[in-house]
């Protein structure tokens, strides 16, 4: 069969509007290609990943999976994504420039959580973006996040997972950690399990991290410390916490967070080193806590916004 038969086939069997020569021909052709296909060429992991795309390409296309011959799936999914290796051709695995790509979002104030195609959850924070291809290729993972998200990556030895932010390339193969890297604040790397490489084009170097690692990274060099990091990544389970943060540090998270805006009346106060623990407070919850532990007034204005004021911080 023709390359340009093939594509006809392939294009027409996914919107369902193959005739009955031509699903003839496609069997011969898996049949044909049985014994010759390298499977050992392809991952485990990545063809598992191309059976679910294709099936959910011709899902979300005819309503349901239409199949030819079942038995015969496997075989097909491993001779097209050799074919796409080579010829660049079928669409679900086309060349880099055609690779579909999404986009999550999320606004002040909301959080989301995403499944990706290799079985890899993102949890996204306020205020951030995501991108990510519909479906990974065999030889590596990338994403581009702007904002915070914490990642539970699935493993694949085979296939690092990279993470591409304003100030960082964070690599891992299959781990949990957060990554933030927000405009108006640090960009900074936290893990909980595993390893994660964090390398900064900036600064030119790059650095290794192991469970309860944080990383920050600045203009001229970038600091390591270690933390509890089940508590400093808790917040995608809608728990804040901060240990002695200075207030003006914590304002553009607390405006992410609360999707509202803060006014700090006495600059003086934007040295209060705040501590606690919040697990879903409701945001007069919160204030109220720094007021009952730091003995900071607030009030809302007509435009809604929170006015911190007070002489004194505990």
């Amino acid at each position: 069969m023709r390359k340009t038969d093939l594509e006809k086939v392939f294009k027409n069997y996914s919107k369902a509007r193959t005739s009955d020569r031509e699903e003839r021909n496609l069997a011969k052709f898996f049949a044909h290609y049985e014994k010759q296909v390298d499977e050992s060429a392809v991952s485990d992991s990545y063809r598992n990943e191309m059976l679910k795309a294709i099936e959910a390409k011709i899902d979300g296309r005819t309503g349901k999976v239409r199949r030819l011959f079942p038995e015969w799936l496997k075989v097909a999914a491993s001779v097209m994504i050799l074919i796409a290796m080579a010829y660049g051709s079928f669409q679900i695995y086309d060349s880099q420039k055609q690779i579909q790509y999404a986009m999550a979002s999320t606004e002040r104030g909301q959080k989301t959580t995403l499944t990706l195609s290799d079985g890899s959850l993102i949890y996204l924070n306020a205020e951030s973006s995501l991108k990510y291809p519909e479906f990974f290729n065999q030889d590596h993972r990338e994403v581009w996040l702007e904002g915070e998200a914490f990642f539970e990556v699935a493993r694949d030895e085979s296939r690092p997972f990279i993470i591409h932010s304003q100030h960082a390339e964070t690599t891992v193969l299959g781990t949990s950690f957060t990554v933030s890297d927000y405009a108006d604040s640090e960009a900074s790397v936290t893990v909980s399990t595993g390893k994660v490489r964090v390398f900064s084009a900036q600064l030119d170097s790059s650095l290794i991290l192991v469970p309860n690692d944080r990383l920050i990274l600045r203009e001229q060099n970038m600091v390591l410390s270690q933390v509890n990091a089940a508590e400093q990544n808790a917040w995608y389970k809608g728990i804040l916490r901060f240990d002695g943060a200075r207030l003006e540090s914590l304002v553009p998270k607390l405006e992410r967070w609360y999707a509202v805006d803060f006014i700090v009346e006495d600059p003086e106060l934007l040295n209060c080193a705040i501590s606690g623990k919040f697990k879903n407070a409701s945001l007069t919850s919160f204030l109220e806590s720094l007021k009952f532990i730091h003995g900071l007034e607030y009030e809302f204005n007509d435009q809604d916004q929170v006015i911190l004021k007070g002489k004194i911080c505990k």
